[in-house]
């Protein structure tokens, strides 16, 4: 009778360790929110940066600046090889909030000219990730025609 008893008393804590360790495995660990912060800033569209993410619907001589704001703000603006301003008086503003790690972007004003009006509409930015061509700070900005490449010239 002991043997049966042992045996018996084996196999339940050989089966009890079997369930403890099969049973209490943790989910993998969520990643860590992104912190605003990251995102607020001066970005403008890097042109030709042969990134294989990357499906430009980029312009010769035209580059877009999107400026993220910390009050949930942003402006875009479409400037030429020089830095100044293609379109002189037209811009798009509108609001940003991040979800699901990356940020939506919602229009609510476009003055943009006909010329760059549909062009240039920002619809989401990618979380901001670190370049491996200079260690900047990189976003993927998607428009109505393509992702751009931007990267981060101002925090």
């Amino acid at each position: 009778m002991p043997r049966l008893t042992t045996g018996l008393a084996i196999t339940l804590a050989a089966a009890s360790l079997v369930l403890t360790l099969t049973g209490c495995r943790k989910k993998p660990p969520e990643p860590p929110p992104v912190a605003d912060t990251s995102y607020v800033g001066t970005w403008i569209e890097v042109p030709d940066e042969n990134d294989r993410y990357t499906l430009t619907d980029s312009r010769p001589g035209l580059l877009r600046q999107l400026v993220l704001r910390n009050d949930h703000t942003f402006e875009m603006a479409v400037l030429d090889e020089s830095g100044n301003r293609a379109d002189a008086s037209g811009n798009i503003e509108g609001t940003w909030d991040i979800s699901e790690r990356k940020v939506t972007l919602t229009v609510s004003t476009n003055t943009l000219s006909r010329k760059y009006r549909d062009w240039a509409v920002p619809q989401t930015c990618s979380s901001p990730l670190k370049s491996l061509i200079d260690g900047g700070l990189r976003c993927y900005v998607s428009h109505p025609a393509g992702v751009s490449t931007y990267k981060r010239t101002q925090p």
